[in-house]
C-alpha cells in the first residue's frame, strides 16, 4: 500500500494532444479490466480516444509518468446529455488497485 504522500503524486489533469502516448496503454488496461471482471466493454479506437483528448473531453490521472487512470465523456442530444465512458475504476491500472490510493484517487475523481 502507498503512503499519503504517494497517494497525492497523483495529478488528474484533463487530458490534450500531450496524452496521446498513452492511448495504447489506455486500451490495454480497458480491454485487461473487461477481462478480470468477465464483462464486456465497448472497444474504442486510438483514433477515437485522441480525438477525446483534443476535444477536452477527456481525463487522465498521472503518477510521473505513468498512466494510472483515464475517463471520458460522451455528449449526445445536441450536448444537452453526457455520461462517462471508461469511468476512472474501470481504467485505474492493476498497479493501483485494489490499494486505498485507486480508491481516494477515484473519490477524487467524482468531486
Amino acid at each position: 500500500m502507498l503512503s499519503q504522500s504517494e497517494i497525492e503524486e497523483i495529478e488528474v489533469v484533463v487530458a490534450d494532444s500531450s496524452h496521446e502516448k498513452y492511448v495504447d496503454t489506455i486500451l490495454e488496461t480497458i480491454a485487461e479490466a473487461a477481462k478480470v471482471r468477465g464483462t464486456g466493454i465497448a472497444k474504442r479506437t486510438h483514433e477515437y480516444l485522441v480525438t477525446k483528448m483534443r476535444e477536452a473531453k477527456a481525463v487522465i490521472a498521472l503518477k510521473g509518468d505513468r498512466m494510472a487512470g483515464f475517463s471520458y465523456i460522451e455528449t449526445w442530444g445536441n450536448k444537452h446529455y453526457v455520461t462517462p465512458h471508461t469511468t476512472m475504476k474501470r481504467s485505474i491500472t492493476p498497479s493501483y488497485t485494489p490499494t486505498s490510493e485507486a480508491r481516494e484517487w477515484h473519490g477524487a475523481s467524482k468531486r
